[in-house]
């Protein structure tokens, strides 16, 4: 009879080991506000999600329905960040949509024609770039026709940023996030 209570506590123990380690991915990535690091947990709802199910079948399966209800609760608490994505209201129809597109030019590149090709392709409205180096800066003066509103702080190395756009840019600035060391744009368009 003790035999059997110790492998059931031992299996609880391996049980609770992953749904400790949910709650806390799933609370700490709350904290995103005080530290970037917090931040980066709150990206994986979909995956913590999905995890906390497989945890529920676990807990379900041991008969353990207090954990199970726990569980559940969890799962349903990182769906409730996920849900709106899936129902949220369509864009009005006379609202044009943006195409945007997110470049690194890697700071040691020297294909200057390649990336303008990749630009002018994609033809974004709005184009961030990354790595952008003072070389850079005047090597892509040629969208200026096609992009004539512009936000930039090239930089020697591999933390230089700009932000091209068709259309005026309001309350643009680059600003360094606490902690970051790198630019940041912002901007409204």
């Amino acid at each position: 009879m003790k035999r059997s209570k110790k492998k059931k506590r031992s299996s609880v123990g391996l049980a609770d080991f992953p749904a400790v380690l949910l709650a806390a991915a799933t609370l700490l990535g709350l904290l995103g506000r005080l530290h970037w690091m917090f931040d980066l947990l709150s990206h994986f709802r979909v995956q913590y999600m999905q995890i906390g199910l497989i945890l529920i079948g676990v807990a379900i399966w041991m008969r353990q329905h207090k954990r199970a209800a726990a569980l559940i609760l969890l799962a349903a608490f990182n769906y409730a960040f996920i849900l709106p994505f899936y129902f949220g209201s369509p864009s009005p129809a006379n609202e044009t949509p943006v195409r945007a597109m997110l470049l690194n030019l890697n700071a040691q590149n020297g294909n200057t024609q390649k990336v303008i090709e990749a630009i002018r392709a994609a033809d974004p409205d709005l184009l961030l770039l990354e790595e952008v180096t003072p070389e850079w800066a005047d090597k892509l003066k040629v969208l200026d026709r096609d992009y004539p509103h512009r936000i930039a702080e090239p930089r020697k190395g591999s933390f230089g940023i700009m932000l091209l756009a068709r259309y005026p840019l309001e309350h643009r600035e680059v600003m360094t996030f606490a902690g970051s060391g790198g630019p940041s744009v912002l901007a409204e368009a």
